[in-house]
């Protein structure tokens, strides 16, 4: 029923930010590729495994940024660094069990690879990965602990919305290790510098 749900999500999102117009200015295409910006972000996540049984679907929201400071293959392709704080709340899953809202703080920091998808269009395909701190008000299941820390991964799109503006969607993939795992669906819109 998730997988159906989320699916649905996914693909609404990928088609808001690919049909998103793309600029229209004279200007030569790589004056235009953004080297940073600042994006308002949220989306929801499902936590996996035994998280998963415990808490329901759930909300966050907070703050990105990232930079990238340098082209490797021409202006099609460049490795910039990420950072995103999150804040968010999860219903128990099972009442009788747990009557208690878990919320969470999440900071995550990491490397992000951006993919230009054409010559003149401001799209890009990203990868990121890095190291993602939480911090939630319950203990939280596999290890029972409030304070957990691991590696993350994350996919998306984003593509160009209006002149200073960015429109994006990621799908990521955390705790890969050591602590609670989960699925999230990230939504967001990007100011950017030039």
């Amino acid at each position: 029923m998730y997988l159906r749900r989320w699916g649905c999500i996914a693909v609404a999102a990928m088609v808001l930010v690919v049909s998103a117009p793309a600029h229209a200015d004279d200007k030569d295409p790589s004056e235009q590729t953004p080297i940073g910006g600042i994006k308002f972000a949220g989306g929801l996540r499902q936590g996996l495994g035994e998280l998963g049984d415990a808490f329901d679907l759930g909300y966050f929201a907070g703050l990105e940024a990232n930079y990238h400071p340098s082209a490797l293959l021409g202006r099609n392709f460049a490795l910039g660094l990420a950072w995103s704080v999150y804040f968010g709340r999860f219903g128990a899953g099972d009442r009788a069990v747990l009557d208690e809202t878990l919320k969470l703080v999440e900071m995550s920091f990491g490397l992000r690879a951006r993919r230009r998808m054409g010559e003149q269009e401001l799209r890009f395909l990203t990868l990121g990965a890095g190291v993602t701190i939480m911090r939630t008000n319950l203990p939280v299941p596999p290890n029972l602990e409030r304070l957990n820390a691991g590696p993350y991964i994350g996919v998306g799109i984003e593509g160009h919305y209006k002149k200073d503006s960015m429109l994006s969607f990621e799908v990521r993939y955390g705790l890969l290790t050591n602590g609670p795992a989960s699925l999230s669906l990230v939504f967001g819109i990007a100011f950017v510098a030039r």
